[in-house]
C-alpha cells in the first residue's frame, strides 16, 4: 500500500494476513528471503498483529516485549468476523483452503498497481521503472513531498 497516514514512516506497506503463528512464521521467513533477493536487503520485514489505529485502543493486542500476554479474543466480535468473512467468501475451515479466483488479479488489484506506479512516480522513487520500463505521468494532485532516498 501507499503509506500516507500523519505520524507513520515510510513510502510504501505490504501486509500479508496468516491465519495462525505457525503460518506467520513461514510466511515471514519466505517473504524475507524474497525481498531481500529480489527488492533489497535493506528492506525491513517484520511481523505485526493488527493495524496501528486497533493498536492505539487496544495496546495489548500487539505487544512490544516478546512472550508478553495477549489480549484475549473478544468472542463477541465472532458474528462482524463472520459476516465480513461471508462477505468476502472466506472459510475458516482451514481443510477448505481459500477460495479459488477466476482471474489472476482482481480489478481492484489492478487499480492498485496502477495507483502505486503513479504513486512512485510522483514522489521520485525510480523503483518503478522496474516494472514498466518507461517513465509514466505523476498524480497532479497529490500533496506530498518527494521520496528522500536517504531516509527510504
Amino acid at each position: 500500500m501507499v503509506e500516507g497516514r500523519v505520524g507513520i514512516s515510510g513510502a510504501y506497506k505490504g501486509y500479508l494476513y496468516c491465519r495462525g503463528s505457525k503460518e506467520r512464521e513461514e510466511v515471514l521467513d519466505i517473504v524475507r528471503q524474497m525481498i531481500s533477493e529480489e527488492v533489497s536487503p535493506d528492506i525491513p520485514v517484520a511481523l505485526k498483529r493488527g493495524c496501528s489505529e486497533f493498536v492505539l485502543v487496544h495496546p495489548a493486542f500487539s505487544p512490544k516485549v516478546p512472550d508478553a500476554v495477549l489480549m484475549e479474543y473478544d468472542e463477541d466480535w465472532r458474528v462482524q468476523e463472520d459476516t465480513v468473512d461471508q462477505d468476502l467468501g472466506i472459510n475458516r475451515d482451514d481443510s477448505v483452503g481459500m477460495p479459488e479466483y477466476i482471474a489472476p488479479y482482481s480489478p481492484a488489484e489492478i487499480w492498485a498497481m496502477c495507483y502505486w506506479v503513479r504513486y512512485a512516480a510522483t514522489i521520485r522513487d525510480m523503483s518503478y521503472l522496474v516494472l514498466t520500463g518507461y517513465p509514466i505521468p505523476q498524480i497532479p494532485e497529490l500533496k506530498r513531498p518527494p521520496l528522500n532516498p536517504r531516509r527510504h
